[in-house]
């Protein structure tokens, strides 16, 4: 037999083996696809936020539980992206062989998967009332929960494989829709809080300070270290080891107490037949006394069934959030085995919220519970759904999620060539001074009149005539090797630009619709799809009260969410951007009142563009599209019920973050571009919104050679300070930094620091600042610069 005829034989003996055991239509390749896409269109901070938790986390050997359930990578800028998704399609198949053979042989049952180790609590079947006019309603019985289940899974394909929602984005947070001042503008200024997507609302972290002390988790994942920082001369003080088998996420401190948040994946156990059984994970809310550092005290436990998700601290009390994957039902009818539980107890079907399209694979669980006294709960719910995230305001929990999935191929969000595009040049940032504002001299020149490096010709408008300059490298300081700190790079700022004329870019306010930005692209009469299934956003509204959770209403959008920034509570009315897909795609604008109904609208906004980013303060929102340049629209919301578009600015790159910086003024952090669109650098802009109809870009800054930053994607690693003058974000070349901005009016951006970050591992970076000492923390390591020069001071291993 010649090696050919060795070949034929086994590739006839996989045939056959294929025919015995074909592959689920769950694992199909056209159905990983559309989880894949399906993952990115629905997102999330996702908002959990980045606490850096690996996705892939290796489950660590329990009693009751296990590894944590991280955040998932960055949204964008990653090239490597789909070649692993065809790996996994591969691996997918391959292993499905593998269980195929393991099956023949008597030795895997997918039937296991589906029992617990151990039942659940005996539950009863109480009946609820539904609540038909809000669109919301609740579960009349556990048969009910049980078919809404069946539904997804039978959806999915055999066997109840299920897709993973993409957390980043997912924890949904939000912001008071009054103008911001600082971050951390309604505390104790002498030390900086978590950048909070909400204000007065506390949120988690890898990093925090209660001003006095330094808390920072470790790479292990499983000790929190206490660390004096003396004035930027640090020892450790003392240190909290999570429980056996729990991987933390994050944890928050307030009032001398740690909430440590973690999650426990349980092992699986083996079975007689030679099977597995796997109990679901559990969320632990652990809390210390910390009063003392050196001896901390465990004072309270809370414990509710998944993977954590995020948490909320607001008026005294601790809103806990974890997803809970529920897998086949179809082998037993015991409600024990696919209802959540909260110390023990499972959630009554009268508290479980039934998902808009009466299918659901997995549960959003929340509880609540006294700060103070984290053991006693005091409201939980269940609400069924296919993959949802959170926003918070300051009056409601919203669940958003995206609904209208056909299955087949979904349109790619957030995937355009300049994405993938890598970073132009080879600068590193590092040795070398970031683009500055050139001042006279002209964006394809350095003051020498040679071309400088990285610049990019101005963006030309429907005229032809130039809106923006991009920055150019005017005489970059270069970092001594035996220094480390990075000399300051000052520039004036950037001439201001104006958005182009009226008649060119507003729409007419009398049909609520946008003009086409871009010359040569047609307008489509229906710019959410067409004659394709539309991809929608459900959103299901409840109030809090003291611990308190209502369900209120439920709505319905065109289109699907960037980030939670995207959406904004303000006087009772809820303004959401969207961006939607079809023939043509484009942007929307709703607003929704109490009741969740639609009561103002703008629609075909920028067609064949993506939304970036956005950011609403009071009457007036701002969001950003882009496709070859960055359109940031001003909307008068004013009247919910007529949204005008007021303003728009074109520029070269795009902002993927908007954070309010003092009066009157907008900070964009996002990526340089070209005119054909291809990225070459992290970028800062800052607009003058003095004027929301005449908006203009008053500065920039370009980090050449940098293709990312965590604070693109997560909100929390920005540290925004104005009352400091600081700006700070990490950001990445071929190694990860730390840089730190300041503006002024006059000056427009100043580089104080850029610095290499000295931690390694999965625990994202994040600064923060104590009186005048900034520290710079990524997992076990700690450096601390001194505010002004920007000197370093001392680092610590922890």
């Amino acid at each position: 037999m010649t090696r050919q005829d060795e070949f034929d034989a086994a590739a006839r003996a996989l045939r056959a083996d294929a025919e015995q055991h074909p592959v689920p239509a769950s694992l199909q390749p056209e159905a990983i696809e559309a989880m894949l896409l399906a993952h990115d269109a629905q997102k999330s901070d996702g908002e959990t936020a980045d606490s850096g938790q690996p996705a892939s986390a290796a489950p660590a050997p329990v009693e009751t539980g296990s590894a944590a359930a991280g955040t998932a990578s960055p949204r964008r800028h990653v090239t490597w992206r789909w070649p692993i998704a065809a790996a996994a399609c591969l691996a997918l198949l391959c292993g499905v062989g593998v269980v195929g053979a393991l099956a023949a042989q008597g030795k895997f049952s997918p039937a296991a998967i589906d029992a617990p180790s151990s039942p659940l609590p005996a539950v009863s079947d109480p009946s609820a009332p539904a609540s038909p006019e809000s669109g919301l309603s609740t579960a009349q019985g556990y048969a009910q929960v049980r078919d809404c289940l069946l539904a997804s899974q039978q959806a999915m394909g055999d066997g109840g494989t299920m897709f993973m929602e993409d957390k980043t984005a997912g924890v949904a947070r939000t912001e008071t829709a009054t103008a911001f001042t600082a971050q951390n503008s309604t505390k104790d200024s002498s030390f900086t809080d978590t950048n909070e997507r909400t204000e007065g609302i506390g949120e988690a972290d890898v990093a925090k300070t209660d001003g006095r002390w330094l808390y920072a988790l470790q790479d292990s994942g499983t000790t929190v270290a206490i660390v004096d920082p003396a004035e930027g001369h640090m020892t450790p003080a003392g240190a909290i080891e999570a429980p056996k088998g729990a991987q933390v996420s994050e944890f928050y401190v307030e009032d001398g107490r740690l909430y440590l948040l973690s999650t426990v994946f349980p092992e699986g156990v083996e079975q007689p037949d030679g099977t597995y059984t796997f109990p679901p994970e559990t969320t632990r809310l652990d809390v210390y006394d910390v009063t003392d550092p050196a001896n901390p005290q465990a004072t309270g436990l809370l414990t509710q069934t998944g993977t954590y998700n995020t948490v909320r601290f607001a008026d005294g009390y601790v809103y806990l959030f974890s997803d809970q994957w529920t897998y086949d039902t179809s082998e037993g009818t015991d409600p024990s085995a696919y209802v959540p539980c909260v110390n023990g107890a499972a959630v009554e079907c009268g508290d479980i919220y039934l998902p808009p399209e009466n299918m659901g694979d997995h549960y959003l669980v929340i509880t609540t519970v006294d700060a103070a006294n984290p053991s006693a709960v005091v409201d939980q719910k269940a609400i069924l759904c296919n993959g949802g995230s959170v926003y918070m305001s300051q009056d409601g929990v919203f669940l958003y999620e995206t609904t209208g999935y056909n299955w087949g191929i979904m349109p790619i969000a957030r995937f355009a060539a300049d994405d993938m595009a890598e970073p132009a040049g080879e600068t590193d940032p590092i040795a070398e001074a970031a683009t500055e504002d050139p001042g006279d001299a002209p964006a394809d020149e350095s003051e020498n009149g040679e071309e400088a490096p990285g610049a990019t010709s101005p963006a030309e408008g429907p005229d032809g005539a130039g809106v923006n300059d991009d920055p150019a490298v005017d005489d970059p300081a270069t970092l001594p090797a035996d220094d480390p700190a990075t000399l300051p790079a000052d520039g004036p700022a950037a001439e201001p630009q104006s958005p182009e004329t009226p008649d060119e870019e507003a729409p007419a306010p009398s049909d609520n619709s946008a003009d086409d930005p871009s010359e040569g692209e047609a307008d489509t009469p229906d710019s959410s799809g067409g004659d394709d299934p539309d991809l929608k956003t459900c959103i299901r509204k409840f109030t809090f009260d003291k611990g308190q959770l209502e369900g209120v209403a439920q709505g319905e959008v065109n289109g699907t969410l960037d980030s939670s920034f995207c959406l904004d509570e303000y006087n009772g009315y809820l303004r959401v951007v969207t961006t939607v897909y079809g023939e043509d795609t484009s942007s929307a604008l709703t607003v929704l009142n109490e009741q969740m109904e639609e009561v103002g609208n703008i629609a075909d906004i920028a067609p064949g563009e993506q939304v970036y980013s956005a950011r609403f303060m009071g009457n007036v929102g701002y969001f950003v599209t882009f496709k070859q340049v960055d359109p940031l629209f001003s909307v008068d919301l004013s009247n919910p019920e007529n949204p005008t578009i007021i303003g728009q600015l074109k520029i070269p790159g795009f902002s993927e973050y908007l954070h309010p910086y003092g009066e009157n003024l907008l900070l964009g952090i996002g990526m340089s571009a070209d005119d054909a669109g291809a990225t070459d650098g992290v970028k800062l802009s800052m607009f003058d919104t003095s004027n929301p109809a005449d908006v203009r870009e008053v500065a920039t800054a370009v980090l050449d050679g940098t293709y990312y930053s965590d604070a693109f994607n997560e909100y929390r690693a920005a540290l925004i300070d104005p009352a400091s003058d600081m700006i700070g974000f990490p950001v990445s070349t071929d190694r990860e930094a730390y840089a730190v901005y300041g503006y002024s009016e006059d000056n427009g951006f100043s580089q104080h620091m850029l610095e290499e970050t000295n931690g390694t591992g999965w625990v994202p970076t994040r600064g923060i600042r104590i009186g005048d000492v900034l520290y710079v923390v990524k997992g076990n390591a700690v450096e601390s610069y001194r505010i002004g020069d920007y000197q370093k001071i001392d680092d610590l291993l922890i």
